[in-house]
């Protein structure tokens, strides 16, 4: 009979229509919250709802117990049954799929090895710290630390569903349309090659640009960089065979630099593959150079400098 209620419950609409044909959601005995009605009539949550979710339904005066922490979630989503259930491990695979990606794995592991799986269980963390946290995640302007994990989440759904439907969690019948395993995005794990540089650069600066990757002359494009963005000159050194060549600047100049030896933001490697960018004039004089690097390392992009040529 319990299960039979709340299959009900999960299958009514809660909604009225207004004069304009608007659905109206409205609080009574039995309802469940508002948001969470347009959820259930919907079939789909957004992820401003996924976060609203577990900002407001995880008991975190109760970490060191991850059961403990995800008990209120896993209470929420039983009441309302599978609408509210399946709903929110498809926006939670969603999520995680969207942070599956190779930028955000190096910017934890700094390129060193990991396992799919610690990968996975560090994404989840980012479920649980809201939605600014996810973004600034996904914008590269925040990043994960490889010691923090929250695995849990990921079984809340099959818990909650097992115990709606009385039923054993082996049981549990719904697969996301996407998956959250690691390299599952399998666009966003695609090697990093001179192009992915090239289109980084010109993306991060206005003007057209003519952009070429650096060679050495014995063929390796893997460098130390030394550069002084006040004189306009930059000193390269190929990692194959040692040899010192310098950009946009004479010998003689370049004893007046005050060069500094540039390293990846993100692992503080040392070894880049460099693409310069020449902004041109109208008449094809060239006007402005822009410098941008790859980490061989990490697969870190970053703009090293530019500055105007005369």
């Amino acid at each position: 009979m319990e299960r039979e209620l709340k299959e009900t419950a999960a299958a009514e609409k809660y909604y009225r229509l207004d004069a304009n044909g608007h659905k109206c959601y409205t609080n009574g005995p039995g309802k469940p919250p508002i948001f969470i009605q347009a959820i259930l009539d919907n079939r789909e949550m957004s992820d401003n709802e996924f976060f609203r979710i577990t900002n407001a339904y995880l008991d975190w005066d109760k970490q060191g117990d991850d059961a403990a922490v995800l008990e209120p979630l896993i209470a929420l989503l039983a009441k309302w049954g599978d609408k509210l259930i399946f709903a929110f491990e498809d926006r939670m695979a969603q999520l995680l799929y969207s942070l599956d990606t190779r930028r955000i794995a190096n910017n934890v592991y700094k390129g060193e090895h990991f396992s799919k799986d610690d990968f996975l269980y560090t994404r989840c963390v980012v479920l649980v710290n809201g939605k600014q946290y996810y973004n600034d995640i996904i914008r590269g302007v925040r990043r994960l630390g490889a010691d923090l994990q929250f695995e849990a989440i990921l079984y809340a759904p099959v818990c909650a569903w097992a115990r709606c439907h009385l039923r054993a969690p082996e049981a549990y019948p719904h697969v996301p349309p996407v998956s959250y395993e690691t390299m599952s995005n399998q666009e966003a794990w695609q090697e990093v090659t001179p192009a992915t540089l090239a289109s980084f650069i010109s993306a991060n600066v206005e003007e057209p640009l003519e952009v070429r990757q650096v060679f050495c002359e014995c063929g390796c494009r893997d460098f130390r960089v030394r550069l002084d963005a006040g004189c306009g000159a930059m000193q390269l050194t190929c990692l194959k065979c040692g040899t010192e060549k310098l950009q946009f600047t004479s010998a003689e100049l370049w004893q007046t630099c005050r060069p500094r030896r540039r390293k990846c933001g993100n692992c503080r490697s040392e070894v880049l593959n460099v693409s310069v960018g020449l902004a041109k004039q109208p008449d094809g004089r060239l006007q402005r150079v822009y410098l941008g690097a790859r980490c061989v390392k990490c697969d870190e992009l970053f703009m090293l400098a530019n500055w105007p040529l005369d």
